[in-house]
């Protein structure tokens, strides 16, 4: 189980990307708008995974594909 969030991020088309949801979990559904801090689900250990954790990713569209960033160098201050 995994939630998608898109945006635009300084002129940029950027996907977060949060995976190994727990099943059922999710509390916002498309077309939601997000705001910083709100729930938006549990982690769990779904998936190919041997404990809860979460897969944080973030993605950009550059050059017309989606590409993966290091979250830990990533500024994403909304």
């Amino acid at each position: 189980y995994y939630l998608v969030i898109e945006s635009i991020y300084k002129g940029q088309k950027t996907q977060i990307l949060y995976m190994h949801l727990q099943e059922g979990s999710i509390v916002v559904k498309q077309d939601d708008i997000v705001r910083a801090g709100q729930h938006i689900a549990n982690m769990g250990n779904t998936g190919t995974s041997t404990a809860a954790h979460l897969h944080f990713e973030i993605r950009v569209f550059e050059g017309g594909e989606w590409v993966r960033k290091d979250p830990m160098s990533w500024n994403y201050n909304y």
